[in-house]
């Protein structure tokens, strides 16, 4: 699925069990590697148990339900998209290192949360040297997710984890999650008691959407300053708190 020529949703499937798996990965289009995660609520700590697979005789260890989703190499570099209101912010945070289907035969268990929190240091988050530096999502990009998945969700309140595919520059988002930690974005709490105010004001989501573009719109036609991802890995966009 893809929100536009630069923004899709790996290739993924929901199973059940495995029963008939083969056919089930073919039909969606999921090779491997791909990410076996569990079908569950976020804000549990079973939701952060995930896996890499790199063939079918591993999801006999699998947890049922569970979601088999593509992994895309993206050279351990993760964004997540932080959504207050009429607001978002971007912050950089470690990943998954670059990997083939022949780069492994033993299935790799690992904890999302704490893969990708500021401080991971492991073996998994290893960056390609070999790779260029990869330059952080444009902006325009990021405020459009931001916005569409403000609308149709009707949410003030959530995160968007998204990667940047290491040969071809696309941008997957991998992951959405209801009120998430904020953790490494300035001004959170400016930014929330302005969403309760205008909340409290009676300003709808389709209001604070509509505010957050015309104030995006304005930035766009000032003077542009060159995109900086700090030594903190952050950058903060869109809305009336972003900068």
């Amino acid at each position: 699925m893809c929100l536009d020529t630069e923004v899709c949703s790996p290739p993924h499937v929901t199973l059940m069990d495995s029963t008939d798996l083969s056919r089930k990965l073919k039909r969606a289009g999921v090779t491997f590697p791909c990410v076996c995660k569990p079908l569950v609520a976020h804000g549990t700590k079973l939701a952060h148990q995930m896996a890499i697979v790199f063939n079918e005789a591993a999801f006999e260890t699998m947890k049922y339900p569970c979601v088999a989703q593509q992994f895309i190499s993206h050279n351990a570099v993760l964004y997540k998209i932080f959504v207050v209101g009429k607001a978002h912010f971007l912050v950089q945070r470690p990943s998954i290192k670059n990997l083939t289907a022949l780069d492994e035969k033993t299935t790799i268990f690992f904890d999302s949360h704490d893969v990708s929190k500021p401080s991971a240091s492991s073996h998994l988050n290893e960056i390609d040297q070999r790779v260029s530096t990869q330059s952080p999502p444009d902006h325009r990009v990021i405020a459009a997710v931001a916005r569409q998945f403000r609308t149709k969700m009707n949410l003030l309140l959530f995160g968007i984890d998204l990667i940047i595919e290491t040969a071809t520059r696309k941008h997957y988002i991998i992951d959405i999650n209801s009120f998430p930690g904020y953790e490494g974005v300035p001004n959170f709490l400016d930014a929330l008691g302005d969403t309760l105010v205008d909340r409290l004001n009676g300003c709808s989501v389709a209001e604070q959407t509509s505010l957050s573009a015309s104030a995006q719109l304005q930035k766009l036609q000032r003077p542009s300053r060159p995109a900086n991802v700090g030594s903190a890995g952050l950058t903060g966009v869109g809305g009336e708190s972003s900068d």
